[in-house]
């Protein structure tokens, strides 16, 4: 739970067998019921890979003043090479 005055940062790291250069990352807003508030690219940064696997890692900072309060959810989407994963994590803006 968290105060509107507050920001919430996220990190995150998405792997792949080898180099790629198209791995897409969405970043999704939504109201806790289902209905999306925004949806952002996010810019990737490309680590260093250890045995062959590629590593990307993201950042991203969500501000929470502008929501109401009430339950959310944050979801990273991550797009390698015709793969995807998602990570979602529930909040509450107070």
């Amino acid at each position: 739970t968290f105060d509107r005055s507050a920001a919430l940062d996220a990190f995150a790291e998405i792997y792949s067998n080898g180099p790629s250069e198209q791995v897409r990352e969405t970043v999704f807003l939504s109201r806790e019921e289902g209905s999306r508030i925004s949806e952002s690219l996010a810019t990737l940064i490309r680590a260093k890979g250890i045995g062959g696997v590629q590593c990307y890692a993201l950042r991203t900072h969500l501000p929470l003043a502008r929501l109401e309060p009430a339950r959310y959810r944050l979801t990273l989407e991550a797009k390698v090479d015709g793969s995807a994963a998602e990570r979602s994590v529930s909040f509450v803006v107070r």
